[in-house]
């Protein structure tokens, strides 16, 4: 991502990506994210920005209904050399 301040003229880069990977077991399906980004710390519009974060996320998802989807997972950042753990538990539907 690249923004430019039009005022100043002065440029700001980020980098990031990610790759997933996921095998579908029938109603179930187990996953693996990877994300990268690495924020340019003096972006205003990315405030307030982390440096680099690397983040891992393993996941299971079921899908009880056609119409609904049911997620947990785990993630696990470091931030710069400061490590924070999470856990999601979420529900999507369509109608």
């Amino acid at each position: 991502m690249r923004h430019e301040d039009s005022g100043t003229g002065r440029v700001y880069d980020t980098d990031g990506g990610y790759v997933q990977a996921a095998l579908g077991l029938g109603s179930w399906k187990p996953y693996y994210r990877f994300d990268y980004l690495k924020a340019d710390p003096a972006d205003p519009f990315l405030l307030p920005a982390d440096g680099i974060v690397r983040r891992h996320t393993v996941g299971l998802r079921w899908d009880p209904l056609p119409w609904n989807g049911i997620k947990l997972e785990y993630n696990f950042a470091n931030r710069d050399g400061s490590d924070d753990h999470g856990m999601v538990l979420q529900t999507a539907f369509t109608f």
